[in-house]
């Protein structure tokens, strides 16, 4: 299995080739765990900034896209 970041500006692409199985998935974990810890640095990032309490299950569920940042960061700082 071969995994290929691609990383432009703020967003991350990974291409996945190759069987994917017991011996290969801690790899694939690993390269997505890595993405993942810049989003969690990002969402304090907004919390220190902004001065709000984003809870963990918002940041997954409400924020997926830029767009989707600011009105939830709006909301809150207009709250």
């Amino acid at each position: 299995m071969t995994i290929d970041r691609n990383v432009d500006g703020s967003k991350t692409q990974l291409k996945i080739s190759g069987r994917l199985d017991t011996s290969t998935a801690p790899e694939l974990e690993s390269t997505i765990d890595s993405c993942l810890a810049g989003v969690e640095e990002l969402i304090m990032d907004f919390e220190k900034k902004f001065d709000i309490e984003i809870p963990d299950d918002d940041a997954g569920d409400k924020i997926a896209t830029v767009g989707d940042a600011i009105k939830y960061i709006e909301d809150k700082v207009n709250a």
